[in-house]
């Protein structure tokens, strides 16, 4: 019997004797404090009606946020800013062109949501701006929804900031000054202009009758080649040495179709974390981009067939001086900010960060002789100077970015390689591979929107904002695409929480004769040393 009682003693002193280490070094003893999404529902404690009137509110200025260009986690922050300044528990959600907006109330109370759609979405980013000033004030001055409401009103009613014949010209110099970018001379960059006005008063025409945006987009691409084919057939058939290079025009009029597809706004949903809403972006610019290279294509192949002769130049070279091509940047920058609505101010900044980006294409040119590396570079300086720009200037980061990279676009890489497929096919000499070059553009393109993306992220430290209250939305909409440790805690709940005390047996001193032994003094000592509830006083 004794031998019995024994060896049941024997067994859990043997457990204590490894357990107790494993539990003091190995298993963690911090509670994991649950997320935001997954807490508790708190009592509003603001009106049913106030609250509505407050819920209307945030969820008219996300949508608007999105319609006129804004991303995803700059839509979300906005409406979290709104709903943090009166006081109200909300969760807002962007799923492509879908806003989803919850309240709850209580745990006794039916919850609010409401949906809506953004069926269009076009960039103007001075109404953006207004847009931001509006729930600044909002969100410092605590003052009422009623008063919030009639200012959105007046912002979502008010005219555009230029009308449509200043936008078309616009568009016209931006051609211009691409065309001049590349070396083009005097009577090339006078053609792109006029192509490229045609370009725009033909694809705002067919947007207006609600034509699919597939087939605006490659009508869009036929007009420039077929300014491009003519200006071949007149040099042949005049048989005059006209200083003329279709090409240019080609790929001035292609540049102002590709800087209006939202590549790096699909980039920068991508890095915060809504892949959903980064694909259907990501989405609609393949659809966009495949239009252009369907008219181009199909313009080719009629004016080829047709005996039209066609001519390429053997590499892709830009012979004006660097001087020539910063300042050609810059105007180009300024142009497309003035058809995308921006104010004075947003546009002498994006005119600077043109020019800078282009300066850092020329010098990573110089160092990596890489087109993709250069452009990445580029337009990685641009984004990380745009965050410093935003916050000391009070324009929207968005706009800064999306405009400064437009020299910066594939455009004639893009038609080249297109040219070159189609003249393979029609069995006519061309200097290269299309399939090549147009792998190039495409990657390109990639570094141009990774690129921006980097160093907008980079530069966030900086654009964080100083007051607690918008702190906290824009951190709550930029991290829901950061990589999250196992386990992760809080430091706050570190060190708020104590550590509790390693598990004991429960074993009687009776059964197993230990006495005291239940305890080791040593344990003792080191929960005494980490000030842990039960040690002895």
């Amino acid at each position: 019997m004794a031998a019995v009682s024994g060896q049941r003693g024997g067994t859990p002193r043997s457990g204590r004797g490894w357990r107790g280490p494993l539990n003091r070094y190995l298993r963690d003893g911090h509670p994991l404090s649950p997320s935001r999404d997954l807490a508790s529902v708190r009592e509003d404690e603001m009106a049913a009606a106030q609250a509505r009137e407050v819920f209307d509110l945030i969820m008219r200025i996300t949508v608007m946020a999105v319609s006129v260009g804004a991303s995803s986690a700059e839509a979300i922050a906005m409406g979290l800013r709104i709903a943090d300044a009166y006081g109200i528990n909300v969760h807002v959600d962007i799923t492509n062109t879908s806003v989803i907006v919850t309240q709850h109330r209580s745990l006794d109370d039916d919850p609010i949501t409401a949906l809506r759609v953004v069926r269009t979405r076009t960039a103007d980013y001075q109404r953006l701006g207004r847009l931001e000033q509006l729930v600044d004030d909002v969100s410092h001055r605590r003052g009422e929804p009623a008063g919030a409401r009639e200012r959105l009103n007046d912002l979502m009613t008010a005219p555009r900031l230029y009308k449509k014949w200043f936008v078309t010209v616009n568009m016209g110099v931006m051609g211009a000054a691409m065309a001049a970018l590349y070396g083009a001379s005097v009577l090339d960059v006078l053609i792109a202009f006029l192509a490229t006005c045609l370009v725009d008063v033909a694809v705002q025409g067919l947007a207006r009758r609600r034509v699919a945006n597939f087939f605006v987009q490659a009508v869009g691409g036929a007009i420039p080649t077929a300014v491009a084919l003519g200006m071949m057939l007149l040099r042949t058939a005049t048989g005059m040495r006209l200083d003329l290079s279709p090409s240019l025009v080609v790929a001035a009029g292609m540049i102002s179709l590709l800087a209006g597809t939202g590549a790096v706004a699909a980039a920068q949903d991508a890095l915060d974390g809504y892949y959903v809403t980064s694909s259907g972006r990501f989405l609609e610019v393949i659809m966009q981009t495949g239009g252009i290279a369907f008219g181009v294509m199909t313009t080719l192949w009629l004016g080829l067939k047709l005996g039209v002769p066609g001519y390429i130049s053997p590499t892709l070279v830009w012979t004006s001086a660097p001087w020539v091509q910063i300042v050609a940047s810059a105007i180009a920058s300024i142009a497309f900010g003035a058809t995308s609505h921006s104010g004075p101010r947003t546009l002498g900044v994006t005119g600077l960060l043109g020019a800078l980006g282009w300066a850092g294409y020329l010098v990573g040119m110089r160092l990596t002789d890489s087109m993709v590396i250069a452009s990445g570079f580029g337009a990685c300086l641009i984004g990380l100077v745009s965050a410093s720009a935003a916050k000391r200037w009070r324009v929207p980061q968005v706009a800064l970015v999306t405009i400064a990279v437009v020299p910066l676009m594939p455009g004639m890489m893009l038609y080249r390689g297109l040219y070159m497929v189609m003249a393979g096919q029609l069995g006519i000499p061309a200097p290269d591979d299309g399939t090549q070059v147009l792998a190039q553009s495409l990657l390109v393109g990639v570094a141009l929107a990774a690129g921006s993306s980097l160093g907008a992220l980079a530069a966030r430290p900086i654009a964080i904002p100083a007051d607690h209250r918008t702190r906290r939305a824009v951190m709550a909409s930029w991290f829901r695409g950061s990589a999250v440790p196992r386990d992760w805690v809080p430091r706050r709940h570190r060190r708020r929480t104590p550590r509790p005390a390693p598990e004991t047996a429960s074993v009687p001193a009776a059964q197993d004769g230990s006495g005291g032994r239940d305890d080791d003094p040593d344990d003792h000592r080191h929960r005494q040393h980490r000030g842990q509830p039960g040690a002895p006083a």
